[in-house]
């Protein structure tokens, strides 16, 4: 096997490969996409769940189209930090989430 990875958290270093404008139009595509295309979810449980929270789903093609104030109430739910856990926790690499989140 080769050499252990370190994980490395600095929440002052930040990689920017897109420019805050382009991540955004990047998001409002995606959105549109969920909301107009949908996304296939084969999981009855799943559907049940995000019918209930507003998307609009075909059983038979089992696709839900989910509005995009849905899809932005939940990212506000979602934590602004999250382990990415390996099967040993020293290799544990911690994650911040996107700015979009408004975290």
């Amino acid at each position: 096997m080769a050499g252990k990875i370190a994980s490395y958290a600095n929440p002052h270093l930040r990689l920017e490969i897109l420019s805050d404008k382009d991540v955004r139009r990047i998001h409002t595509a995606t959105l549109d996409v969920i909301e107009s295309i949908g996304v296939r979810f084969p999981s009855k449980k799943a559907l049940d769940i995000l019918e209930a929270h507003g998307a609009t789903v075909d059983r038979n093609s089992h696709i839900a189209k989910i509005p995009g104030h849905v899809v932005e109430a939940a990212l506000k739910l979602a934590p602004p930090t999250y382990t990415l856990a390996a099967r040993d926790p020293s290799l544990d690499l911690p994650w911040m989430a996107n700015t979009l989140t408004g975290h």
